[in-house]
């Protein structure tokens, strides 16, 4: 357990085991300048000495409840609308400034925690970023072998003098929605670099799935990565706390042997429990796509996507396709500018409504064509086109499964794929390589996912 974990954890302890007069606790994430999410019942909880009352008003209507045993209540105060500020009370206690609009919860490893500052650009954005509607709530980074009540930060609304700190991708994913909605936007940032998904999933969940149990007896590499440490430390604290989804940067530390194919169970997995741990429905949760790299190391990237993309059976998935802003050389690329406006039109789509935002086409359908293979896209909008040599991006292959360099034709929303060494063609990959060129893009400008696929029927 990290040492901050512990003090935070023993702290609420002490409290309810002391009896300690009548005072209320809140925890971190309910302070000044907090965002709640709007249209939604407004969840806020604490401490306080067992079967004391506590009244909490927000926007002239109050509720109560009384604190059980262990000290702990929990309270759902009655939706606002956007706007703001507002002071919540609870008892005693005044947390002031707050406003009501869009909450999203940023997770992930290095590419999610990538400061703005780092981002291209970034420095110049962060000059000029004046917001004080778009407000961050940046966790720490901690472990902590068994869940934890409460952690440490602050809310924060960007201003030139902080933006630099702040996650680049989720920056421009709020500030674009902002812009557009006219509402406050909350972010909570709780991001660690090199940190793997099975570290972020809850244990139950793995202890829950056959195929994800030996999560919890591997040892390794770094204690950081250990299975649940930061989903106890990181996000456990803040789970329930009222938002609108999830965004995710992730993968790169589980690409790697078996763990690029695992990845697609373990990933859905762990979507599936933070939804049913926040209690709030089947949320939103939006990702990003691994970039293009070349590692130094064994690691099976195009796998690693495949199962990223197999998460969008789930209800309210999107994703941001990162094909053609990323850098091979490099596992960090800049542009967080591209990546989080695709996610912003992911959040259009999935959590706001759109039926026109521009989204990465992904292949629905595949039919044979003669001696061709005919690929039928879903979100190609006005219709697809290429902007490079199909045959850097395009295989296809007989049942032999060996690939081989593919011509291919755009015809609306569907691509016509045929190579004149492979008479009947069964498989096709688009883009399927650990730098995948982008070739394919909708008219709108957006990239489309890579693929790997077979012919059901000939």
């Amino acid at each position: 357990m990290g040492k901050t974990a512990s003090r935070i954890g023993q702290s609420v302890v002490l409290l309810c085991s002391a009896g300690l007069s009548a005072e209320v606790r809140l925890p971190a994430i309910i302070s000044d300048r907090m965002v709640v999410q709007s249209g939604t019942p407004v969840r806020i909880w604490g401490w306080a000495a067992e079967g004391e009352k506590v009244t909490a008003t927000l926007a002239a209507k109050s509720v109560s409840t009384t604190a059980g045993k262990t000290g702990k209540w929990v309270l759902d105060l009655p939706a606002v609308r956007p706007g703001g500020p507002y002071t919540l009370k609870v008892n005693t206690l005044e947390v002031k400034d707050v406003l009501a609009g869009e909450v999203w919860v940023g997770s992930g490893q290095s590419n999610m925690a990538m400061s703005l500052g780092r981002s291209a650009g970034g420095k110049e954005e962060a000059a000029q970023a004046n917001w004080p509607r778009i407000r961050f709530f940046k966790v720490p980074n901690l472990k902590a072998e068994t869940p934890q009540q409460d952690l440490q930060g602050s809310w924060q609304s960007i201003s030139p003098q902080n933006a630099e700190q702040y996650s680049g991708v989720a920056y421009f994913f709020a500030k674009s929605l902002h812009l557009e909605r006219k509402v406050p936007f909350g972010i909570i940032q709780t991001a660690w670099g090199g940190t793997a998904a099975q570290a972020w999933t809850r244990r139950e969940a793995l202890a829950g799935n056959s195929d994800l149990q030996e999560y919890i007896t591997r040892t390794p590499r770094s204690p950081q990565n250990a299975a649940s440490v930061l989903w106890n430390a990181m996000v456990h604290p803040i789970r329930g706390y009222g938002i609108r989804g999830f965004l995710w940067y992730q993968g790169e530390a589980n690409r790697q042997g078996n763990d690029a194919y695992l990845y697609r169970k373990l990933f859905g997995a762990m979507i599936q429990d933070w939804r049913a741990q926040w209690g709030q429905g089947e949320l939103p949760f939006l990702w990003v796509l691994l970039a293009p790299f070349t590692s130094p190391m064994p690691a099976d990237l195009p796998l690693t996507r495949e199962s990223q993309l197999e998460t969008l059976k789930l209800a309210n998935v999107g994703f941001s396709n990162t094909l053609g802003i990323g850098d091979a050389k490099d596992i960090h690329p800049t542009n967080k500018k591209d990546a989080g406006e695709r996610l912003a039109n992911a959040a259009r789509r999935v959590a706001y409504g759109s039926a026109t935002a521009p989204v990465s086409p992904l292949l629905r359908q595949l039919t044979a064509e003669g001696a061709a293979l005919r690929m039928w896209f879903d979100n190609a909008g006005a219709g697809l086109q290429l902007k490079g040599p199909a045959e850097a991006a395009f295989e296809i292959a007989g049942t032999d499964e060996k690939y081989v360099p593919a011509a291919a034709k755009v015809e609306g929303a569907s691509v016509l794929v045929s190579a004149d060494s492979v008479s009947e063609p069964v498989f096709v990959r688009y883009a399927y390589k650990d730098v995948a060129p982008d070739v394919l893009y909708s008219l709108a400008g957006v990239p489309a996912a890579p693929v790997r696929a077979r012919l059901i029927a000939r």
